[in-house]
């Protein structure tokens, strides 16, 4: 799939898939995330859901602490890396969510 897009879209892949860049009115940065995984993968468990949304967040250590007070189920401790802090949770529909705050 990612070979399609690249050859018949433009979309320069890496590991990760496409990162489409965009400004807010305000100027402000942000980023889209595309990626494909393959059939079968299991990085969407425990979700049956062959899909998984990312969403950017403020203030991620403050946002768990208020999710698993509300009984939400956080699925790993918060990762912290270069390109941002991430965690997973299940919305009510047990799809797995990508809680994503970007580096400042």
């Amino acid at each position: 799939m990612k070979s399609w897009y690249q050859r018949h879209l433009g979309m320069a892949m890496d590991e990760h898939g496409y990162m489409f860049e965009w400004r807010t009115v305000d100027s402000k940065r942000g980023v889209t995330q595309w990626s494909a995984m393959r059939k079968g993968t299991e990085y969407f468990a425990p979700s049956k859901a062959p899909f998984m949304i990312n969403y950017r967040v403020d203030h991620l250590e403050t946002l768990v602490e208020r999710l698993k007070a509300d009984k939400v189920q956080v699925l790993d401790a918060i990762e912290v890396t270069p390109y941002g802090n991430f965690v997973h949770v299940l919305d009510c529909d047990g799809n797995k969510v990508e809680l994503w705050e970007p580096p400042l």
